[in-house]
């Protein structure tokens, strides 16, 4: 199977070169899958950009877009550049502060054909080590977001309003032709319109909670006032556009 891994960045060098150094080595894991790392730089004015073409070049990473927008962010330009240069069959999307458990790759291997697999974005490292071989969600996920998933799961309510884009899979097949929505600059609400798109075009949407990745929210890239200047903005947008 050919798999693309994309890996959206900003400003964050060293928790991307931490992020890539544990896909690669999924790679032993998943030997008879063909993962290609495909990292989708928003512009970030770090070393990010000598460092990505430091890893291509050793062949650490397969593809490196940037957007080059630089004092503007841009995730939806950045994610749609990076899904335009992934030939997987299976994308699978990471931010770079999201850190993948070892067997994330493996697990959303099991994505279903029409099907947009959310993983289970955890605020406790720990949850890197959890046994999703052996993985019951009634204990094993976190209070509060993961379980509220969990029961929606249960009750088959798991929609697209649950999607967040830190981690998931689809099929590139069943993604199509849909993209992130441009229009939205900087932070929020334009993965959930993303999801709102693929809903449209038929597309379900699964919690796979063994799917599990970290969320390190210590690693800032952005003043927090200037992402919540952004979420009003696009939040402005978001509900005029599915009203559409």
């Amino acid at each position: 199977m050919k798999i693309s891994y994309i890996i959206l960045t900003y400003n964050r060098a060293d928790s991307l070169a931490y992020h890539i150094g544990l896909i690669n080595s999924q790679k032993i894991l998943n030997k008879d899958d063909d993962i290609e790392i495909v990292v989708a730089d928003d512009g970030s004015g770090d070393s990010t950009n000598i460092m990505a073409e430091s890893f291509l070049k050793c062949g650490h990473i397969q593809k490196y877009v940037n957007t080059k927008s630089y004092n503007s962010a841009t995730p939806a330009k950045a994610r749609n550049l990076g899904i335009n240069a992934a030939t997987g069959d299976l994308l699978i999307f990471a931010d770079d502060d999201c850190l993948p458990h070892p067997k994330l790759i493996e697990q959303y291997k099991k994505t279903k054909i029409g099907y947009c697999s959310v993983g289970y974005r955890s605020s406790l490292p720990e949850s890197l080590k959890k046994n999703v071989d052996n993985f019951d969600p009634e204990k094993d996920l976190e209070d509060g977001r993961p379980q509220l998933y969990w029961q929606r799961a249960k009750d088959n309510n798991f929609i697209w309003h649950h999607f967040s884009s830190g981690s998931f899979a689809i099929w590139k097949d069943d993604l199509n032709d849909v993209r992130f929505d441009e229009e939205f600059v900087g932070y929020g609400l334009e993965d959930r319109h993303f999801a709102w798109l693929l809903d449209k075009k038929g597309i379900k949407f699964e919690f796979l909670y063994t799917a599990i990745i970290y969320h390190d929210h210590n690693a800032l890239n952005r003043p927090r006032s200037q992402k919540d200047e952004e979420l009003q903005i696009n939040k402005k947008m978001y509900y005029e556009k599915i009203r559409e």
